[in-house]
Parts: C-alpha cells; sequence; structure tokens
C-alpha cells in the first residue's frame, strides 16, 4: 500500500481558538493527529503565531493519505467542514505534494505540485 503525504498550510488572521477547533481538542500540540477515517489523517506539526494584532498565523500540518480516491475526498471534505465556518478568518490555504518515482532504488523522476489559494490581506 502507498502512503501519500501532502504538506498543508493555513494562514490566518489571529484567531487563538482556530487550532483547537479544527481539530476539534481543547489542546494542541505538534504530532497531534486525526484519523478521520481509515487510510486519511491530517498531523499538527508547527505554528507560527505572531504577537502583533493584523499579523497572520501560520499553522502547519501534514496530510497521510493510503487510501486512495476515497481517503482524498474523505479528508478533503473533513477539512472543508472545518473551514468553511471560519472562512472569514482565512488569509491563505497552501497544499504541496512532492512524488518521488524510483526504478531499481534510483530516482527517475520527482514531480512537485503547490496548489494556493489566497484570499489576500
Amino acid at each position: 500500500m502507498r502512503t501519500m503525504q501532502l504538506a498543508l498550510t493555513i494562514v490566518t488572521e489571529r484567531h487563538a481558538s482556530f487550532l483547537w477547533d479544527l481539530l476539534n481538542s481543547e489542546s494542541a500540540g505538534p504530532g497531534d493527529r486525526v484519523e478521520v477515517e481509515p487510510g486519511a489523517a491530517i498531523i499538527y506539526s508547527t505554528a507560527e503565531e505572531t504577537k502583533g494584532l493584523d499579523l497572520p498565523w501560520s499553522y502547519h500540518f501534514v496530510i497521510e493519505l493510503s487510501g486512495g480516491i476515497t481517503s482524498a475526498a474523505a479528508i478533503g471534505a473533513w477539512i472543508y467542514s472545518r473551514l468553511h465556518p471560519k472562512r472569514d478568518k482565512i488569509r491563505r490555504v497552501e497544499i504541496e505534494e512532492r512524488e518521488c518515482h524510483l526504478d531499481q532504488g534510483e530516482i527517475t523522476r520527482i514531480i512537485e505540485r503547490k496548489i494556493t489559494v489566497d484570499r489576500g490581506a
């Protein structure tokens, strides 16, 4: 079974409970994991929280997919359901993927993709 990992960054306006609301938890720390369904998980990595009132906060996650298209659909729907009520606070969402193709232990091709949705400041 192949597992795919995607980097997810969410940039928001200052919002102290954003991370807790997203992970449906009263506290969250690096490495915390939410299993959306078998084969689909989101893992909290780090955050960059600024002291200035108008400066954005950035939250970094890893999305793990091992269940094919159904797990991708499930995690997509889950993330949308969590972010949609807070859409006025979200400034940018970035998803990055790196796919390495190997042939007899040697890298034959690397494909990198990045999707950015930017709402502006």
